[in-house]
Protein backbone atom coordinates (compact mmCIF):
# COMPACT_ATOMS: atom_id res chain seq x y z
CA UNK A 1 0.00 0.00 0.00
CA UNK A 2 1.27 3.40 -0.91
CA UNK A 3 2.08 5.75 1.97
CA UNK A 4 0.22 8.54 0.21
CA UNK A 5 -2.99 7.07 -1.16
CA UNK A 6 -5.18 9.46 -3.09
CA UNK A 7 -7.88 9.39 -0.43
CA UNK A 8 -5.54 10.19 2.48
CA UNK A 9 -4.94 13.54 4.13
CA UNK A 10 -2.01 15.51 2.78
CA UNK A 11 0.05 18.11 4.67
CA UNK A 12 -1.12 21.67 4.07
CA UNK A 13 1.35 23.61 1.88
CA UNK A 14 3.21 26.28 3.82
CA UNK A 15 1.82 28.99 1.54
CA UNK A 16 -1.74 28.02 2.50
CA UNK A 17 -1.22 28.12 6.28
CA UNK A 18 -2.66 31.14 8.04
CA UNK A 19 -0.42 33.35 10.20
CA UNK A 20 -1.91 32.12 13.48
CA UNK A 21 -1.17 28.47 12.62
CA UNK A 22 2.41 29.31 11.61
CA UNK A 23 2.95 31.09 14.94
CA UNK A 24 1.58 28.06 16.81
CA UNK A 25 3.94 25.74 14.92
CA UNK A 26 6.96 27.95 15.60
CA UNK A 27 6.02 28.30 19.27
CA UNK A 28 5.77 24.52 19.64
CA UNK A 29 8.94 23.70 17.71
CA UNK A 30 10.97 26.32 19.56
CA UNK A 31 9.62 25.63 23.03
CA UNK A 32 11.53 23.84 25.76
CA UNK A 33 8.85 21.14 26.01
CA UNK A 34 9.04 20.20 22.33
CA UNK A 35 11.08 16.98 22.88
CA UNK A 36 8.48 15.69 25.34
CA UNK A 37 5.61 16.66 23.05
CA UNK A 38 7.30 15.02 20.05
CA UNK A 39 7.90 11.84 22.07
CA UNK A 40 4.23 11.69 23.01
CA UNK A 41 3.17 12.21 19.39
CA UNK A 42 5.53 9.45 18.28
CA UNK A 43 4.25 7.15 21.03
CA UNK A 44 0.70 7.46 19.71
CA UNK A 45 1.88 6.59 16.20
CA UNK A 46 1.42 10.18 14.96
CA UNK A 47 -2.33 9.93 15.51
CA UNK A 48 -4.17 13.01 14.23
CA UNK A 49 -7.02 12.80 16.75
CA UNK A 50 -5.53 11.27 19.91
CA UNK A 51 -7.72 10.44 22.89
CA UNK A 52 -6.66 11.93 26.23
CA UNK A 53 -7.45 10.05 29.45
CA UNK A 54 -6.72 10.84 33.07
CA UNK A 55 -7.23 9.29 36.51
CA UNK A 56 -6.55 10.45 40.03
CA UNK A 57 -4.95 8.64 42.94
CA UNK A 58 -4.77 10.24 46.32
CA UNK A 59 -5.65 13.89 46.75
CA UNK A 60 -3.25 15.56 44.32
CA UNK A 61 -1.43 13.07 42.09
CA UNK A 62 -2.87 12.14 38.72
CA UNK A 63 -2.01 9.89 35.77
CA UNK A 64 -2.37 10.99 32.17
CA UNK A 65 -2.54 8.78 29.12
CA UNK A 66 -2.77 9.54 25.41
CA UNK A 67 -3.92 6.80 23.05
CA UNK A 68 -4.74 6.42 19.37
CA UNK A 69 -8.14 7.36 17.97
CA UNK A 70 -8.24 4.04 16.07
CA UNK A 71 -10.17 5.49 13.10
CA UNK A 72 -10.00 3.28 10.02
CA UNK A 73 -10.57 6.12 7.52
CA UNK A 74 -7.45 7.45 5.81
CA UNK A 75 -9.27 10.75 5.24
CA UNK A 76 -9.53 11.14 9.03
CA UNK A 77 -6.27 9.69 10.39
CA UNK A 78 -3.64 8.27 8.07
CA UNK A 79 -1.72 6.70 10.95
CA UNK A 80 -4.56 4.76 12.56
CA UNK A 81 -6.03 3.80 9.19
CA UNK A 82 -2.72 2.24 8.22
CA UNK A 83 -2.76 0.22 11.45
CA UNK A 84 -6.35 -0.89 10.77
CA UNK A 85 -5.43 -1.88 7.23
CA UNK A 86 -2.46 -3.84 8.56
CA UNK A 87 -4.71 -5.75 10.94
CA UNK A 88 -7.12 -6.51 8.10
CA UNK A 89 -4.18 -7.70 6.01
CA UNK A 90 -3.30 -10.10 8.83
CA UNK A 91 -6.86 -11.46 8.81
CA UNK A 92 -6.94 -12.03 5.06
CA UNK A 93 -3.35 -13.24 4.78
CA UNK A 94 -3.82 -15.81 7.54
CA UNK A 95 -6.98 -17.07 5.87
CA UNK A 96 -5.47 -17.33 2.37
CA UNK A 97 -1.93 -18.52 3.13
CA UNK A 98 -1.99 -19.72 6.74
CA UNK A 99 1.23 -20.22 8.66
CA UNK A 100 0.37 -17.60 11.30
CA UNK A 101 -2.19 -16.90 14.02
CA UNK A 102 -2.77 -20.64 14.59
CA UNK A 103 -3.87 -21.17 10.96
CA UNK A 104 -1.92 -24.08 9.37
CA UNK A 105 -0.13 -23.41 6.08
CA UNK A 106 -2.04 -26.35 4.59
CA UNK A 107 -4.95 -23.93 4.19
CA UNK A 108 -3.55 -23.13 0.72
CA UNK A 109 -4.80 -26.56 -0.37
CA UNK A 110 -8.38 -25.67 0.53
CA UNK A 111 -10.82 -24.69 -2.23
CA UNK A 112 -10.90 -20.86 -2.23
CA UNK A 113 -12.54 -18.15 -4.33
CA UNK A 114 -11.91 -14.41 -4.62
CA UNK A 115 -15.37 -12.97 -5.24
CA UNK A 116 -16.61 -9.52 -6.25
CA UNK A 117 -20.31 -8.62 -6.15
CA UNK A 118 -21.46 -5.29 -7.56
CA UNK A 119 -24.69 -3.28 -7.59
CA UNK A 120 -27.00 -3.23 -10.63
CA UNK A 121 -27.18 -0.22 -12.91
CA UNK A 122 -29.54 2.59 -11.95
CA UNK A 123 -28.58 4.74 -14.91
CA UNK A 124 -25.48 5.57 -16.98
CA UNK A 125 -22.61 7.32 -15.15
CA UNK A 126 -19.41 9.00 -16.23
CA UNK A 127 -16.40 6.65 -16.47
CA UNK A 128 -13.66 6.57 -13.86
CA UNK A 129 -11.25 8.24 -16.31
CA UNK A 130 -13.22 11.47 -15.93
CA UNK A 131 -11.61 13.01 -12.85
CA UNK A 132 -14.25 15.67 -12.18
CA UNK A 133 -17.42 13.72 -12.92
CA UNK A 134 -16.32 10.11 -12.31
CA UNK A 135 -19.30 8.12 -11.04
CA UNK A 136 -21.72 11.05 -11.49
CA UNK A 137 -24.93 10.25 -13.42
CA UNK A 138 -24.84 11.36 -17.03
CA UNK A 139 -28.55 12.15 -16.86
CA UNK A 140 -29.39 13.06 -13.23
CA UNK A 141 -33.07 13.68 -14.05
CA UNK A 142 -33.61 10.05 -15.10
CA UNK A 143 -31.16 8.36 -12.74
CA UNK A 144 -32.95 5.96 -10.36
CA UNK A 145 -31.85 7.50 -7.06
CA UNK A 146 -34.60 5.68 -5.19
CA UNK A 147 -33.30 2.30 -6.36
CA UNK A 148 -29.74 3.45 -5.61
CA UNK A 149 -30.37 4.25 -1.94
CA UNK A 150 -32.60 1.22 -1.45
CA UNK A 151 -29.82 -1.05 -2.69
CA UNK A 152 -27.35 0.61 -0.31
CA UNK A 153 -29.82 0.19 2.57
CA UNK A 154 -30.54 -3.47 1.87
CA UNK A 155 -27.04 -4.53 0.72
CA UNK A 156 -26.17 -6.24 4.06
CA UNK A 157 -29.36 -8.30 3.78
CA UNK A 158 -28.49 -9.24 0.19
CA UNK A 159 -25.11 -10.49 1.39
CA UNK A 160 -26.76 -12.51 4.16
CA UNK A 161 -29.15 -14.06 1.63
CA UNK A 162 -26.17 -14.84 -0.62
CA UNK A 163 -24.31 -16.76 2.10
CA UNK A 164 -27.48 -18.69 2.96
CA UNK A 165 -28.08 -19.55 -0.68
CA UNK A 166 -24.46 -20.59 -1.20
CA UNK A 167 -24.61 -22.95 1.77
CA UNK A 168 -27.78 -24.54 0.40
CA UNK A 169 -26.22 -25.01 -3.03
CA UNK A 170 -23.12 -26.48 -1.40
CA UNK A 171 -25.25 -28.93 0.57
CA UNK A 172 -27.11 -29.96 -2.59
CA UNK A 173 -23.83 -30.49 -4.45
CA UNK A 174 -22.46 -32.65 -1.64
CA UNK A 175 -25.65 -34.68 -1.57
CA UNK A 176 -25.40 -35.27 -5.31
CA UNK A 177 -21.85 -36.54 -4.80
CA UNK A 178 -22.95 -38.83 -1.99
CA UNK A 179 -20.95 -36.87 0.60
CA UNK A 180 -22.36 -35.96 4.05
CA UNK A 181 -23.35 -32.30 4.24
CA UNK A 182 -21.16 -31.76 7.33
CA UNK A 183 -18.05 -32.97 5.53
CA UNK A 184 -17.05 -29.36 4.76
CA UNK A 185 -17.68 -25.97 6.31
CA UNK A 186 -17.99 -22.63 4.50
CA UNK A 187 -15.78 -19.78 5.74
CA UNK A 188 -15.44 -16.27 4.35
CA UNK A 189 -14.14 -12.74 4.86
CA UNK A 190 -15.94 -9.83 3.18
CA UNK A 191 -14.93 -6.18 2.69
CA UNK A 192 -17.33 -3.42 1.67
CA UNK A 193 -16.23 -0.69 -0.73
CA UNK A 194 -18.04 2.16 -2.42
CA UNK A 195 -17.85 2.29 -6.19
CA UNK A 196 -17.21 5.61 -7.93
CA UNK A 197 -20.98 6.12 -8.14
CA UNK A 198 -21.06 5.90 -4.31
CA UNK A 199 -22.92 2.62 -4.06
CA UNK A 200 -21.60 -0.38 -2.12
CA UNK A 201 -20.13 -3.51 -3.61
CA UNK A 202 -18.37 -6.41 -1.94
CA UNK A 203 -15.02 -8.17 -2.23
CA UNK A 204 -14.75 -11.49 -0.43
CA UNK A 205 -12.55 -14.53 -0.02
CA UNK A 206 -14.59 -17.72 0.36
CA UNK A 207 -13.00 -20.95 1.58
CA UNK A 208 -14.03 -24.52 2.32
CA UNK A 209 -12.75 -26.14 5.54
CA UNK A 210 -13.10 -29.44 7.27
CA UNK A 211 -15.03 -29.34 10.56
CA UNK A 212 -12.94 -29.96 13.67
CA UNK A 213 -14.16 -33.51 14.13
CA UNK A 214 -12.78 -34.39 10.69
CA UNK A 215 -9.28 -33.36 11.75
CA UNK A 216 -7.33 -30.13 11.61
CA UNK A 217 -4.81 -31.05 8.92
CA UNK A 218 -7.24 -30.43 6.10
CA UNK A 219 -4.55 -30.03 3.51
CA UNK A 220 -3.78 -33.74 3.58
CA UNK A 221 -7.38 -34.61 2.67
CA UNK A 222 -9.04 -34.39 -0.73
CA UNK A 223 -12.04 -32.07 -0.83
CA UNK A 224 -15.06 -33.31 -2.77
CA UNK A 225 -15.44 -29.85 -4.36
CA UNK A 226 -12.61 -27.86 -5.93
CA UNK A 227 -12.00 -24.13 -6.26
CA UNK A 228 -13.57 -23.95 -9.73
CA UNK A 229 -16.69 -25.75 -8.52
CA UNK A 230 -16.93 -23.40 -5.53
CA UNK A 231 -16.60 -20.39 -7.85
CA UNK A 232 -19.43 -21.70 -10.03
CA UNK A 233 -21.64 -22.20 -6.97
CA UNK A 234 -20.87 -18.65 -5.77
CA UNK A 235 -21.89 -17.17 -9.13
CA UNK A 236 -25.07 -19.26 -9.19
CA UNK A 237 -25.94 -18.17 -5.64
CA UNK A 238 -25.36 -14.48 -6.40
CA UNK A 239 -27.53 -14.60 -9.52
CA UNK A 240 -30.33 -16.43 -7.70
CA UNK A 241 -30.77 -13.80 -4.99
CA UNK A 242 -33.98 -11.81 -5.39
CA UNK A 243 -35.00 -9.69 -2.41
CA UNK A 244 -38.48 -8.08 -2.40
CA UNK A 245 -38.46 -4.86 -0.38
CA UNK A 246 -41.18 -2.26 0.35
CA UNK A 247 -41.29 0.62 -2.14
CA UNK A 248 -44.48 2.64 -2.53
CA UNK A 249 -43.32 4.04 -5.86
CA UNK A 250 -43.85 0.62 -7.47
CA UNK A 251 -47.33 -0.41 -8.70
CA UNK A 252 -47.61 -3.31 -6.25
CA UNK A 253 -45.67 -1.60 -3.45
CA UNK A 254 -42.68 -3.91 -3.79
CA UNK A 255 -39.31 -3.64 -5.53
CA UNK A 256 -37.11 -6.63 -6.27
CA UNK A 257 -33.43 -6.13 -5.48
CA UNK A 258 -30.56 -8.27 -6.73
CA UNK A 259 -26.83 -8.01 -7.29
CA UNK A 260 -25.57 -6.60 -10.57
CA UNK A 261 -24.65 -8.81 -13.53
CA UNK A 262 -20.94 -8.06 -13.14
CA UNK A 263 -20.02 -10.97 -10.85
CA UNK A 264 -16.36 -11.96 -10.70
CA UNK A 265 -15.49 -15.27 -9.04
CA UNK A 266 -11.80 -16.12 -9.36
CA UNK A 267 -10.76 -19.61 -8.18
CA UNK A 268 -7.70 -19.56 -5.91
CA UNK A 269 -6.28 -22.92 -6.88
CA UNK A 270 -2.71 -24.23 -6.98
CA UNK A 271 -1.92 -22.00 -9.99
CA UNK A 272 -2.25 -18.87 -7.81
CA UNK A 273 1.20 -18.15 -6.40
CA UNK A 274 1.98 -16.86 -2.92
CA UNK A 275 2.82 -13.32 -4.17
CA UNK A 276 -0.55 -13.20 -5.93
CA UNK A 277 -2.31 -14.29 -2.75
CA UNK A 278 -0.48 -11.58 -0.80
CA UNK A 279 -1.63 -9.01 -3.34
CA UNK A 280 -5.22 -10.06 -2.74
CA UNK A 281 -4.70 -9.55 0.99
CA UNK A 282 -3.27 -6.09 0.34
CA UNK A 283 -6.09 -5.32 -2.09
CA UNK A 284 -8.75 -6.01 0.53
CA UNK A 285 -6.83 -4.25 3.30
CA UNK A 286 -6.51 -1.11 1.20
CA UNK A 287 -10.25 -0.71 0.84
CA UNK A 288 -11.06 -0.75 4.56
CA UNK A 289 -9.37 2.65 4.85
CA UNK A 290 -11.70 4.19 2.27
CA UNK A 291 -15.10 5.66 3.06
CA UNK A 292 -17.57 8.27 1.91
CA UNK A 293 -15.34 10.86 3.57
CA UNK A 294 -13.38 10.69 0.31
CA UNK A 295 -16.40 12.44 -1.26
CA UNK A 296 -16.19 15.32 1.22
CA UNK A 297 -18.75 13.93 3.66
CA UNK A 298 -18.27 14.18 7.42
CA UNK A 299 -17.75 10.81 9.13
CA UNK A 300 -20.09 11.92 11.91
CA UNK A 301 -23.91 11.73 11.78
CA UNK A 302 -25.51 14.42 9.65
CA UNK A 303 -28.79 16.20 10.34
CA UNK A 304 -31.50 15.97 7.64
CA UNK A 305 -31.51 19.78 7.65
CA UNK A 306 -28.02 19.64 6.10
CA UNK A 307 -29.62 18.72 2.79
CA UNK A 308 -30.94 22.29 2.53
CA UNK A 309 -27.92 24.08 4.01
CA UNK A 310 -26.17 26.02 1.18
CA UNK A 311 -22.82 25.94 3.01
CA UNK A 312 -22.82 22.15 3.32
CA UNK A 313 -24.26 21.69 -0.18
CA UNK A 314 -21.34 23.62 -1.63
CA UNK A 315 -18.87 21.12 -0.10
CA UNK A 316 -20.32 18.00 -1.78
CA UNK A 317 -21.24 17.01 -5.31
CA UNK A 318 -24.80 17.25 -6.69
CA UNK A 319 -24.80 13.43 -6.71
CA UNK A 320 -24.21 13.27 -2.94
CA UNK A 321 -26.78 15.97 -2.33
CA UNK A 322 -29.45 14.09 -4.29
CA UNK A 323 -28.67 10.85 -2.43
CA UNK A 324 -29.18 12.70 0.88
CA UNK A 325 -32.49 14.15 -0.29
CA UNK A 326 -33.69 10.76 -1.53
CA UNK A 327 -32.88 9.17 1.83
CA UNK A 328 -34.73 11.93 3.64
CA UNK A 329 -37.74 11.70 1.32
CA UNK A 330 -37.96 7.93 1.73
CA UNK A 331 -37.89 8.32 5.51
CA UNK A 332 -40.74 10.85 5.28
CA UNK A 333 -42.83 8.89 2.78
CA UNK A 334 -42.45 5.44 4.36
CA UNK A 335 -41.71 6.04 8.05
CA UNK A 336 -42.79 2.53 9.05
CA UNK A 337 -40.10 1.04 6.80
CA UNK A 338 -37.36 3.67 6.48
CA UNK A 339 -37.60 6.18 9.32
CA UNK A 340 -34.10 5.19 10.43
CA UNK A 341 -32.55 6.27 7.11
CA UNK A 342 -31.99 9.80 8.41
CA UNK A 343 -29.52 8.34 10.96
CA UNK A 344 -27.34 7.03 8.12
CA UNK A 345 -26.96 10.08 5.91
CA UNK A 346 -23.23 10.18 6.70
CA UNK A 347 -22.81 6.70 5.13
CA UNK A 348 -25.16 7.43 2.21
CA UNK A 349 -27.62 4.87 3.51
CA UNK A 350 -25.24 1.96 4.05
CA UNK A 351 -25.76 0.46 7.52
CA UNK A 352 -23.42 -2.53 7.42
CA UNK A 353 -19.89 -3.14 8.67
CA UNK A 354 -16.90 -2.44 6.48
CA UNK A 355 -15.53 -5.94 7.22
CA UNK A 356 -17.32 -9.11 8.25
CA UNK A 357 -16.12 -12.68 8.46
CA UNK A 358 -17.24 -16.08 9.57
CA UNK A 359 -16.08 -17.04 13.04
CA UNK A 360 -13.44 -19.57 12.02
CA UNK A 361 -12.06 -17.95 8.88
CA UNK A 362 -8.89 -16.74 10.64
CA UNK A 363 -7.88 -14.70 13.68
CA UNK A 364 -9.87 -11.68 14.87
CA UNK A 365 -9.21 -7.97 15.19
CA UNK A 366 -9.78 -8.30 18.92
CA UNK A 367 -7.03 -10.90 19.23
CA UNK A 368 -4.59 -8.72 17.29
CA UNK A 369 -5.40 -5.76 19.52
CA UNK A 370 -4.84 -7.88 22.63
CA UNK A 371 -1.39 -8.82 21.35
CA UNK A 372 -0.61 -5.14 20.71
CA UNK A 373 -1.94 -4.10 24.14
CA UNK A 374 0.21 -6.75 25.82
CA UNK A 375 3.29 -5.48 24.00
CA UNK A 376 2.53 -1.94 25.13
CA UNK A 377 2.18 -3.07 28.73
CA UNK A 378 5.63 -4.62 28.50
CA UNK A 379 7.08 -1.41 27.06
CA UNK A 380 5.34 1.14 29.27
CA UNK A 381 8.45 3.21 29.91
CA UNK A 382 8.90 4.10 26.25
CA UNK A 383 5.46 3.59 24.81
CA UNK A 384 3.78 6.61 26.35
CA UNK A 385 5.93 9.16 28.20
CA UNK A 386 2.80 11.08 29.15
CA UNK A 387 1.72 8.37 31.59
CA UNK A 388 2.78 8.82 35.21
CA UNK A 389 2.27 6.21 37.89
CA UNK A 390 4.09 6.95 41.11
CA UNK A 391 1.57 5.24 43.38
CA UNK A 392 2.33 1.86 44.89
CA UNK A 393 -1.09 0.29 44.59
CA UNK A 394 -3.59 0.24 41.73
CA UNK A 395 -6.49 -0.13 44.17
CA UNK A 396 -6.10 3.52 45.19
CA UNK A 397 -6.55 4.76 41.63
CA UNK A 398 -9.78 6.06 40.15
CA UNK A 399 -10.82 4.57 36.78
CA UNK A 400 -9.60 6.20 33.59
CA UNK A 401 -11.82 9.06 32.43
CA UNK A 402 -12.10 10.86 29.12
CA UNK A 403 -10.28 14.19 29.24
CA UNK A 404 -10.48 15.33 25.62
CA UNK A 405 -9.62 14.48 22.04
CA UNK A 406 -7.46 15.96 19.33
CA UNK A 407 -4.46 18.26 19.41
CA UNK A 408 -4.35 21.44 21.46
CA UNK A 409 -3.88 23.75 18.46
CA UNK A 410 -4.06 23.59 14.70
CA UNK A 411 -0.30 24.12 14.68
CA UNK A 412 0.17 20.89 16.66
CA UNK A 413 -2.15 19.13 14.21
CA UNK A 414 -0.18 20.35 11.19
CA UNK A 415 3.15 19.33 12.74
CA UNK A 416 1.76 15.86 13.53
CA UNK A 417 0.31 15.47 10.04
CA UNK A 418 3.66 16.31 8.46
CA UNK A 419 5.46 13.93 10.84
CA UNK A 420 2.96 11.17 10.03
CA UNK A 421 3.69 11.49 6.31
CA UNK A 422 7.44 11.48 6.87
CA UNK A 423 7.05 8.34 8.99
CA UNK A 424 5.02 6.57 6.29
CA UNK A 425 7.51 7.59 3.62
CA UNK A 426 10.34 6.12 5.72
CA UNK A 427 8.41 2.88 6.15
CA UNK A 428 7.78 2.71 2.42
CA UNK A 429 11.46 3.37 1.68
CA UNK A 430 12.47 0.53 3.99
CA UNK A 431 10.08 -1.79 2.21
CA UNK A 432 11.45 -0.78 -1.19
CA UNK A 433 14.99 -1.40 0.03
CA UNK A 434 14.06 -4.76 1.51
CA UNK A 435 12.07 -5.88 -1.56
CA UNK A 436 13.30 -4.03 -4.68
CA UNK A 437 10.57 -5.70 -6.75
CA UNK A 438 7.92 -3.77 -4.80
CA UNK A 439 6.74 -6.48 -2.44
CA UNK A 440 7.70 -9.51 -0.39
CA UNK A 441 8.82 -12.58 -2.27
Amino acid sequence: MSPNPSHALLPTPAADLDAATVREMLRRAGGQHYPRWAARVQATGYCLHPIHLHRRHGLIAADRLTIRCGNRRAAVCISCSRLYAGDTWQLVHAGILGGRHNIPDTVTDHPQVFLTLTAPSFGPVHPSEHRTWAGQPRHPDTYDYRGHVLFAWWAPTLWQRFTMRLRRLLTAQLRALGVPKDAVRLSFLKVHENQARLIPHYHAVIRLDRPEHHGNDCGSQVFPIGSSDLAALAVEAARAINLPIPDQSMPDGLRELRFGPQIDARPLDASITQPQRRKIAGYLAKYVTKSVTDAGISPRPISPAACDDPTIAAQVSPHVLQIWRTLRDLADQQPDDYAAMTRWLHTLGYRGHVTTKSRRYSTTLGHLRQIRALWRQQHTSTDNPEEHNDNSGESACDPWEFAGAGHLTNGDYQLTLAAAHRHLEQLWARRENAWPSGGPP
